[in-house]
């Protein structure tokens, strides 16, 4: 529904809105206009189009953040094969698999650059949604309150991550190896050198 309105919302914005930089800690603001901050993420946050360095992958990266993120989630290791993948990507550089075709085309659209762009900044995604959560962040709008402390998030997902690594008292298990920390950041720390997770290695 969002895409397909997506020019008036922009519209909108443009009238009445001041635009933020998408950065966590930056608080960098600019009255809305087309590609209003794309001079301020690059001076910034060095943003930059990076090329993947894989012959077969097309994905052109907007920062070095990005570029990371997606060698080490198409590129990269980690990842189990399961029975429920019955569609694999055909490119040789990646081997992960989806248990159905969309999901599948959505993960090629990475690979062959079919992106959406935001209006204001470098940001790119294949997915509608992705791009309309990006959007709520430069609009600053945060309609999902903390009923346990006073910060407000920009989706329903966000409050839940807030409130599970935050306010729980469950532990955190490694899927992997059944280690079992008491904090997520453990558990993000865990798992960057979990070794029955790295045995899945996709790394080429």
């Amino acid at each position: 529904m969002f895409y397909e309105n997506r020019d008036s919302f922009h519209f909108e914005s443009m009238e009445k809105n001041d635009v933020h930089c998408s950065e966590r800690t930056c608080k960098f603001t600019v009255k809305a206009s087309p590609k209003c901050l794309v001079e301020h993420m690059i001076t910034a946050h060095n943003y930059t189009d990076i090329p993947c360095d894989k012959i077969d992958c097309s994905y052109v990266a907007f920062s070095k953040t990005n570029s990371k993120h997606h060698q080490g989630r198409f590129h990269g290791h980690g990842v189990k094969p399961t029975e429920k993948g019955t569609h694999p990507c055909p490119y040789s550089s990646c081997k992960v698999s989806f248990p159905d075709k969309f999901h599948l085309q959505l993960h090629l659209n990475v690979h062959q650059n079919r992106v959406l762009s935001c209006s204001y900044c470098q940001y790119r995604n294949v997915c509608p949604t992705a791009l309309h959560r990006h959007l709520l962040v430069h609009f600053n709008l945060k309609n999902f309150a903390c009923d346990e402390c006073p910060s407000k998030f920009t989706t329903s997902m966000r409050l839940n991550q807030h409130k599970k690594h935050l306010h729980t008292t469950d532990d955190f298990i490694c899927v992997d190896c059944g280690f079992v920390v008491q904090k997520f950041r453990q558990l993000k720390t865990h798992r960057s050198t979990c070794k029955e997770r790295l045995k899945f290695s996709r790394i080429l």
